[in-house]
Formats: C-alpha cells, sequence, structure tokens
C-alpha cells in the first residue's frame, strides 16, 4: 500500500481517535514524539532534510517536537541541534528524561535484584557478542575486543572501563544493560535474558543486533505520557513514528502511531498505519498531509 493511502486512511482515523481540536489553528495536533534511529535518519545516520523541513513548518505553526530514543544523551547530543526538539528527550527506551541540555528530569535504574541475573545470563548465552553498561554517567564493557569496540562506536557507544567478570564484579546501579549479538541472534538472546530476569525487568529487541534490559514498566510511551501531562498537553492529541520492538508502546497506547515501512513485525502491528520506509519522505508527507492545516502551509 502506497503512502498516499496510508495517509488518507491515517488522516480519517486519526480525526476520530484524537482527544479533541488542537490548540493551534494551525496544526491538527499540537505535538509530534518520534523515534531517533530508523524514522529520522538517512543511509547516512544523518537527519532526512526532507522530515527537519517538515519538523521545523510544524515548530513555526506552533506544534512541539519531542525524540523518543533508546540512546543515551551523548549518543544523541550531536544531533540535537540540527533536529531541533522543543519537548524533553527520552531516553534509554524511557529509563531517562532529559532536557535539550542534558539536564535530567526523570530516571529509572534497573533493579538491584535483576542486575546480576541479567549479566548472568547475558555472559552465558552464546547469542550474545558483548555486554555494555549504562549508567547515567559512566559505560562500562564486559571485555576488551577491537572489533567490538569498533562496531558499538559507530553507535557513539564508547565506554569508561572494562570488568571482564562483570556478572560477579560489577555492583552498580544501571539505567539499562545492552547486548550486542550475533547476527541472526537477537530473538534468542532476549529469550534467554526475559527468563533470567523474570518480572524484576524487561528484555525488548531494539535493533537487528542489539537486546535491552530496563526496568519492568519502563517505555516509551510511559515516558512520553509524563513529558506531556507536565506540559498540560493531551498525549492522544499527539503522533508518533518508530519502527522497532522498543516502540510498541508509543505507537499503540497514546495517539495515532505510524510504523516505518522497514518495521519489525511486533511494531508494524502495533501502529495504527504502516508508512513508506525510512530511506524515503514518508515522515515528511504524514506530517504535511496529516498535522498540517492548509493556512500552515501557506506559510513561508
Amino acid at each position: 500500500m502506497r503512502i498516499a493511502r496510508l495517509v488518507t486512511l491515517a488522516m480519517t482515523l486519526a480525526l476520530l481517535t484524537a482527544c479533541g481540536p488542537s490548540t493551534s489553528k494551525l496544526v491538527r495536533f499540537d505535538a509530534i514524539y518520534m523515534d531517533m534511529d530508523g524514522p529520522l535518519h538517512d543511509p547516512d545516520a544523518q537527519p532526512r532534510e526532507s522530515s527537519l523541513e517538515a519538523i521545523r513548518q510544524f515548530q513555526a505553526c506552533g506544534g512541539k517536537v519531542g525524540l523518543a530514543t533508546g540512546r543515551t544523551y551523548v549518543q544523541v547530543k550531536e544531533l540535537l541541534p540540527k533536529i531541533g526538539p522543543d519537548l524533553p528527550v527520552v531516553l534509554y527506551n524511557g529509563a531517562l528524561t532529559a532536557t535539550i541540555d542534558g539536564t535530567v528530569v526523570y530516571v529509572e535504574h534497573v533493579p538491584k535484584e535483576a542486575v546480576h541475573a541479567a549479566l548472568l545470563a547475558g555472559t552465558e548465552s552464546p547469542a550474545v557478542r558483548g555486554i555494555i553498561v549504562h549508567e547515567e554517567v559512566k559505560t562500562y564493557i564486559d571485555r576488551e575486543d577491537a572489533k567490538l569496540r569498533e562496531l558499538i562506536s559507530h553507535a557513539y557507544i564508547f565506554p569508561d572501563e572494562v570488568i571482564t567478570n562483570i556478572a560477579n564484579e560489577y555492583k552498580g546501579l544501571p539505567v539499562k544493560i545492552l547486548y550486542v549479538t550475533h547476527n541472526g541472534k537477537t530473538d534468542e538472546a532476549a529469550l534467554a535474558i526475559s527468563k533470567a530476569v523474570g518480572d524484576r525487568a524487561r528484555a525488548i529487541i531494539t535493533s537487528p543486533f542489539t537486546v535491552e534490559v530496563v526496568a519492568t514498566g519502563v517505555h516509551k510511551a510511559a515516558a512520553i505520557r509524563r513529558v506531556l501531562e507536565k506540559r498540560e498537553l493531551d498525549p492522544r492529541n499527539a503522533i508518533y513514528f518508530g519502527d522497532s520492538g522498543n516502540d510498541i508502546e508509543m505507537l499503540s497506547t497514546l495517539g495515532p502511531g505510524f510504523a516505518m515501512g522497514n518495521c519489525r513485525p511486533s511494531a508494524c502491528d502495533a501502529a495504527m498505519a504502516r508508512i513508506d520506509p525510512n530511506n524515503t519522505d514518508a515522515i515528511a508527507e504524514v506530517i504535511r498531509k496529516v498535522v498540517l492545516r492548509p493556512a500552515c502551509l501557506e506559510i513561508q
């Protein structure tokens, strides 16, 4: 199904499901929250210019924009000026929320009783290539592996310290635990880690080669709801873009959710509509055809 047909469907459904009219006469929705990696980036891992132009027009007409990502503040810091969000950034899949300058607004750690079980399961799983533990300030890795370090450096992950026997030696309280898996082994790793932590924490697949553990009840939707309600904005009167397993709640439990065409099946099923892949102008098209009113499109 092409984007034009999806946008027509999405517009009808969105206007029916939104809680009411936007506070602005120029936009149909007050806010947009979007995942950062797949939806917003082009193949060179830079924000897609068409998306940025549509975001700027939405903001000029009174809308607010936020980012919701599994990344840390360090990983997104360099891109924030280019994207220009004016709502707090949801990080670590919802475990931490920060202002644009990095000031922590809210944080929830992985429970201490789940940390050892999670680390031990990752250490014992043949599907796991490496374990990275993220605290609010410091980052640890479980091995000195040049190829692994090179791989994670592309995601701007630069561990501060190596803890080789991490399951027994790590004594801190992480915000998130990240597992880099071997190719095609994310499902196997996620299952093993989920069994180990039980209901004490949750394991989610966040990319084709990563699984992450955060506290139970932590997800992007909960963090976004907290942010928007504090700003006196109704989460149902916002729209959302995502593509992966960590976007499911965001796409399905708030306002209208749009999954990119390259979405993981669980994210595709969670969204109200599936649009074109992230190497297209799909986000810009949805913003212009669904979100902006005709009067906004006339503003130059």
